[in-house]
């Protein structure tokens, strides 16, 4: 789980709570800027191609804030994203989550500058996501990609289980491609050959029976 800020969260906590359905769309980047703060849950952030299928940018999870590219845009009138895409945030299973108004966080900031801290804390949180996003985009094939981003999901949500790392996320093979851009064919010929090596059980949720030999099928 992602360092949250005592301060920043009870902040974001003192807003509005919103309880949300698997597969509900609760904001885009055409609305009011508002910043949540992720309870419990799983929110995917993505775009729709111009094929119709989407272009998943990021996964959030509990203890996550999102998004965080408003901060850059209203306290320091830096805009990191500028194409006209709109993007959507969509619930992946029931998730409660609270947010307030952008403009709230900048009135607070200007009250409590070390706010500015816990937002960089976040800040990190978010770049590191990125980084891991990006190093899995160089990776050769699709084989890799997967292993490479179900050990990014094990290591910041996964639980300890007799079995092994539990993902506590519910991710189909079509999850699974989006997030990768590959086919749902390709995915699943990549987790079959995961699932005979014994490195990863598919029940409920995916279970990474190693966490070793997952990171060894990346690297070698």
């Amino acid at each position: 789980m992602p360092l949250m800020p005592e301060t920043l969260r009870a902040l974001i906590t003192g807003g509005r709570m919103l309880q949300v359905k698997k597969g509900q769309i609760f904001q885009t980047t055409d609305q009011e800027s508002r910043v949540f703060y992720l309870r419990s849950g799983y929110v995917k952030r993505y775009l729709i191609k111009s094929d119709g299928s989407l272009g998943v940018q990021n996964i959030y999870g509990e203890g996550d804030v999102f998004p965080i590219t408003f901060a850059y845009r209203y306290l320091l009138d830096i805009n990191l994203n500028n194409d006209n895409e709109t993007y959507y945030y969509e619930a992946m299973e029931k998730s409660i989550m609270f947010y307030i108004k952008a403009t709230d966080l900048v009135a607070a900031t200007e009250k409590d500058p070390l706010l500015y801290k816990d937002l960089f804390i976040v800040s990190g949180n978010r770049l590191r996501a990125d980084i891991h996003h990006l190093e899995n985009m160089t990776l050769p094939i699709v084989y890799k990609r997967l292993c490479h981003m179900l050990l990014h999901f094990a290591q910041d949500y996964g639980v300890k289980i007799k079995e092994g790392t539990k993902i506590p996320l519910t991710l189909t093979q079509q999850d699974l491609a989006d997030f990768l851009n590959a086919t749902r064919e390709t995915v699943s010929i990549a987790m079959t050959k995961l699932k005979q090596q014994k490195i990863v059980l598919d029940k409920r949720n995916l279970i990474i029976i190693s966490v070793e030999k997952l990171t060894a099928e990346i690297y070698e």
